[in-house]
């Protein structure tokens, strides 16, 4: 059985920028005997605006001051539905619209965002919230470009505010800016040095650079900046998880439990560490307390299969693939990792299907390709594995599934020199690879190469206990 790998290196995450209202001076009402509840008593104010609602409905203030209010509260489907009223009654109202972009930030709606900060800026060109906000809109919708365009323009009118150079680098990040990303992180640093969403954050493009020195580096000053965060410490954990350093990845894990116990990634990553400490049964409880507090997470069921998977229990595997599948439909790893379960039970047919409809919703994710190859190795359709394999290492060169793989691949056509280059390239990204070893080993004696083969043979077995 494959073990299958859930980890991969973190891409720099999603800021959820604290949105805070502030409006360049836009007017706040806070009238209808709201003046009068105590400035935190917000329940005590959405009554006193209700009451002047009953009296005056097409009075729009009432409406703007209880949306704030329900914003305050965290209840933002009511603050929408006031915020829409604000504007029924009155269009030309700018502050409707800024609150209702931040609503509908906090809904997900980040095309509506769009729109009201676009009205927003149409009425005021120098608004740099509104730029950075709409900015921020266009990074969850994956609109890089325009995200770096608004988040120019903020800067331009507030070149004080670190939260913007942030968001800023995560946008070039994606676009694959890696110098121009640092480059922002290192600005958020210097208008605010105790910013640990900065030094995390550089953490994470080094990480993704393999600059494993640097990214460790800044994972330990956001923790000691902010170690209350317990982002910091989930992040310094997969770090080690990806560094095979399971003991040190469960220690801040743990970590991240504590401080935040009702964030359902910290026991997802916690998952991980113990999946690949091959603690299945901690592993598998993670998981379970990761879908508790998040149900509709695609990854998470995903991740549950994979247990089930390794503990041969594809039944179960089989309904968590096809949960994350419903839940999102382009998870490329759960058509490839439920194409695995097909091979396991020999329904080919179902296999190869899954495993090339997940490279159709991910053709950009190299372990998809490497999948597919291992399939066609299995059934000798060697020239398909080949390309493949060719597409997989054009996609992520440094990764060494795809250099073993690939060894098998020539091992297979018997060229076996090529198989050595291969499992040699392998063992060099991963001195403990013990599959590599092994392949190698036997390509080796191929050759004729006793000595070299029975060294090799000698590191698999210290390697696999």
């Amino acid at each position: 059985m494959k073990l299958v790998k859930i980890f991969r290196k973190k891409m720099v995450p999603v800021i959820l920028l604290p949105l805070v209202l502030v409006l360049g001076g836009l007017a706040q009402d806070e009238t209808n005997g709201a003046e009068n509840c105590p400035e935190k008593d917000f329940d005590c104010k959405i009554k006193a605006y209700t009451e002047a609602i009953g009296k005056n409905p097409a009075d729009y203030l009432p409406f703007y001051g209880r949306g704030r209010a329900y914003s305050e509260l965290e209840k933002y489907p009511e603050a929408d539905a006031d915020f829409t009223r604000v504007i029924e009654l009155k269009p030309d109202f700018l502050p409707a619209y800024s609150y209702r972009g931040f609503v509908f930030g906090q809904l997900k709606k980040y095309s509506e965002a769009v729109a009201d900060f676009t009205k927003v800026i149409e009425f005021d060109r120098k608004n740099a919230y509104a730029y950075s906000q709409r900015g921020l809109a266009n990074y969850y919708l994956a609109n890089y470009d325009l995200a770096v365009y608004d988040l120019n323009q903020a800067a331009r009118f507030n070149s004080k505010d670190p939260e913007i150079y942030i968001n800023r680098g995560n946008s070039f990040y994606y676009l694959e800016k890696n110098k121009e990303a640092i480059r922002d992180y290192k600005k958020a640093i210097k208008l605010n040095p105790r910013s640990g969403e900065a030094y995390v954050d550089l953490g994470n493009i080094y990480f993704y650079l393999e600059k494993y020195d640097l990214a460790l580096k800044y994972y330990d000053l956001s923790i000691r900046i902010e170690p209350s965060d317990s982002y910091n410490y989930r992040m310094r954990g997969e770090f080690f998880t990806y560094k095979n350093d399971y003991q040190k990845a469960i220690a801040d894990l743990n970590k991240a439990v504590e401080l935040d116990p009702a964030e359902a990634e910290n026991y997802h990553s916690r998952g991980e560490a113990h999946y690949y400490a091959e603690d299945y049964s901690a592993a598998l409880k993670d998981f379970n307390k990761s879908i508790e507090l998040t149900p509709r997470e695609a990854k998470y069921y995903n991740s549950r299969g994979l247990v089930f998977y390794y503990l041969n229990r594809c039944d179960q595997a089989f309904e968590e693939y096809g949960k994350a599948i419903e839940l999102d439909p382009k998870i490329g790893d759960a058509y490839s990792n439920r194409g695995n379960c097909y091979l396991e039970e020999e329904d080919r047919i179902n296999a190869e299907k899954d495993y090339s409809k997940g490279i159709e919703v991910d053709p950009k994710n190299a372990t998809l390709y490497r999948f597919r190859a291992e399939y066609y190795l299995e059934i000798e359709e060697a020239e398909k594995a080949f390309r493949d394999l060719t597409v997989a290492l054009g996609l992520s060169p440094k990764d060494q599934t795809i250099h073993k793989t690939l060894g098998d691949y020539f091992f297979m056509v018997n060229n076996y020199k090529q198989a050595v280059k291969s499992y040699s390239q392998a063992i060099f990204l991963d001195g403990a690879y013990a599959d590599a070893y092994w392949g190698r080993s036997l390509a080796f004696q191929a050759l004729g190469k006793k000595d070299k083969a029975d060294a090799d043979l000698k590191k698999f077995n210290e390697l696999s206990g």
